[in-house]
């Protein structure tokens, strides 16, 4: 939540949305099916703390199942193409490390240092193409 707060302090252009949750949930799948370039930001005990992991992803192949819980990135992006005939051409997930997920405000020191170079690459995406140049 503190990089999404981050991230619309900086933007200002009117075709990115930045929707901040806890969980990936089927609901999502529509939004994310009306987006070119889609950039789903989730932290991750598997890395070490304050690391920095970006990978391309796109939909599961197996066709989404039914779930009132949350979906991973590749399970979303199947839904959203699925239900909705579209999923984005591209999409990233961006995983910063973290030790604790205790529901405290404040942030480690290692994940707190991560932040301006996590805003960066995502910055970075942004600005490259289809998204970034394209004329409307």
């Amino acid at each position: 939540m503190h990089l999404a707060r981050r991230l619309e302090a900086l933007q200002g252009d009117s075709r990115i949305e930045i929707i901040c949750s806890q969980q990936w949930t089927p609901e999502f799948a529509e939004r994310i099916s009306h987006a070119e370039l889609a950039i789903l930001v989730d932290s991750s005990p598997a890395i070490a703390p304050g690391e920095i992991r970006i990978q391309s992803i796109s939909p599961d192949s197996r066709r989404p199942g039914v779930t009132t819980h949350s979906l991973s990135p590749a399970q979303l992006l199947a839904m959203a193409e699925h239900v909705y005939g579209h999923a984005p051409a591209r999409a990233f997930l961006v995983t910063i490390g973290a030790a604790s997920f205790a529901h405290d405000r404040q942030l480690s020191a290692p994940v707190r240092q991560a932040i301006p170079a996590a805003l960066a690459q995502i910055q970075g995406l942004l600005s490259d193409p289809p998204f970034g140049n394209r004329e409307e």
